[in-house]
């Protein structure tokens, strides 16, 4: 709702002061009902108007038509001044909008305490078993490099052995062509 529609029906039941029958309380429930939405239920304004009364319940007879008239008179002003103070109040402040609530504020303590309960330990388990997991392909894959490398040594020493040359050897020839060249 716009803050100029609130301002509408603030001064629409201001002037429903003058004609209604202010002895029933329609008229300051419908009005009780309009400040919950534009202030919150929890507002002064709400507060206000859900303990105001036109005039006092009494049983004597008598004095009761004259109190209950005068009673009216003075409240009706006091409502009509209470009305003039919300419109001023919603031309400061705006209209009430209630605070949205996360997902966790959603969520019972109970249920907080369970997902933590549960959920902790259970990432760490999942956690401990990639890792071991991931660690355990490493370790594989380092033992198959290891064999590689070994079996690329044992070829290396087999061909030399059958070859009859040392490593000390290939470098002397090495060394020896070189000087004979300069």
């Amino acid at each position: 709702m716009k803050l100029s529609k609130a301002v509408e029906i603030l001064l629409g039941q201001k002037a429903k002061l003058k004609t209604e029958n202010l002895r029933q309380d329609t008229w300051k429930t419908q009005t009780a009902s309009y400040i919950e939405g534009f202030f919150g239920e929890k507002s002064n304004e709400y507060t206000f108007i859900e303990r105001f009364e036109f005039y006092s319940k009494t049983f004597d007879s008598m004095s009761a038509s004259y109190d209950t008239d005068y009673h009216i008179k003075q409240n009706t002003r006091t409502a009509s001044d209470f009305i003039d103070n919300c419109v001023d109040t919603l031309k400061t402040k705006g209209l009430y909008r209630a605070p949205k609530q996360n997902f966790i504020a959603q969520l019972s303590e109970t249920a907080i305490w369970a997902i933590v309960g549960l959920g902790i330990p259970g990432l760490l388990s999942v956690g401990f078993f990639f890792g071991n997991l991931f660690s355990d392909k490493q370790n594989i894959e380092l033992r198959q490099e290891n064999r590689n490398v070994r079996d690329s040594l044992h070829v290396l020493r087999f061909s030399r052995k059958s070859t009859g040359s040392t490593p000390g050897s290939r470098t002397r020839k090495i060394d020896s062509s070189s000087k004979t060249d300069k």
